[in-house]
């Protein structure tokens, strides 16, 4: 894990931006603080004394202090905005607005706390923003959702779902569709009602996870943009900016001063 940028936004609180790298663990331990994270890109299995959990971007969780969990991180990287929590400010929640820890699907809509808000403000040290941002995200937490359980996805959405996660380029998601011999219609709709995420959404997410990975890994930005299936570096520049607030440029300075290096993980050895 590497920590790319923290500020302290109040005595009682911090916003940190962290990097794990493709296909890294982090062994079963405690935080001495609670924690409130927002999923921007890649994806993460935690699992804790009760269960397990796969999720994928956009994602969010809030994790009390003294939780014990152990995390495996994606094939492309995992960039993570959390806040950290004292006990000071917990003890001015209530039993109402006390969350419980949940890793949930981020529904955003109408929200000010949009993927691009978090870096944004972080990366200009905008202390008042985070603060906003922090009481918004919060309340997201423990929204009822129209959960779906794992066993009640037909199998040809996962099957699709991994064949998006393991191509080397994008694809056609109408083909896709087809391949499984099911409507693009039918497939859009059960993709978005089965993983609260449009499909063409979900792959530039994984786009932009492939370009992040080459980025650590050094590469010019027209290299990562054209290993990520971009059709060119300016198309990266748009899709990172407003998916996750700044500029690949920007991002990369931040690898680079804190060194931070990718090896080479391959999804197939990791299954």
């Amino acid at each position: 894990m590497t920590r790319l940028l923290q500020h302290t936004v109040s005595p009682q609180l911090k916003a940190t931006l962290s990097y794990y790298t493709p296909g890294s663990m982090m062994p079963a331990h405690r935080h001495d603080h609670a924690q409130l994270s927002v999923l921007l890109s890649g994806g993460l299995r935690e699992q804790t004394e009760q269960s397990a959990v796969d999720i994928a971007t956009p994602g969010l969780c809030f994790k009390p202090q003294h939780i014990l969990h152990s995390d495996q991180y994606g094939a492309q990287g995992t960039l993570i905005f959390s806040f950290s929590l004292s006990p000071e400010l917990i003890t001015q929640f209530d039993k109402i607005t006390s969350p419980r820890y949940q890793w949930q699907s981020r529904h955003t809509a109408g929200s000010r706390a949009g993927q691009a808000s978090y870096l944004q403000a972080l990366y200009h040290c905008q202390l008042d923003t985070l603060h906003d941002l922090f009481w918004d995200t919060l309340g997201e937490c423990g929204i009822p959702q129209h959960t779906v359980r794992e066993r009640q996805r037909p199998d040809w959405l996962v099957r699709a779902k991994k064949l998006l996660e393991e191509a080397e380029q994008p694809v056609s998601l109408s083909e896709l569709a087809t391949l499984q011999g099911i409507h693009p219609v039918y497939f859009s709709r059960a993709f978005k009602k089965y993983f609260h995420i449009s499909a063409s959404a979900y792959q530039q997410q994984l786009q932009l996870s492939k370009a992040l990975r080459s980025m650590t890994q050094g590469l010019p930005l027209s290299d990562s943009a054209f290993h990520a299936g971009f059709s060119d570096q300016s198309h990266m520049s748009r899709a990172m900016k407003s998916r996750l607030g700044l500029s690949p440029g920007k991002l990369q300075k931040l690898f680079q001063a804190k060194q931070v290096k990718s090896v080479q993980y391959s999804t197939k050895s990791a299954s």
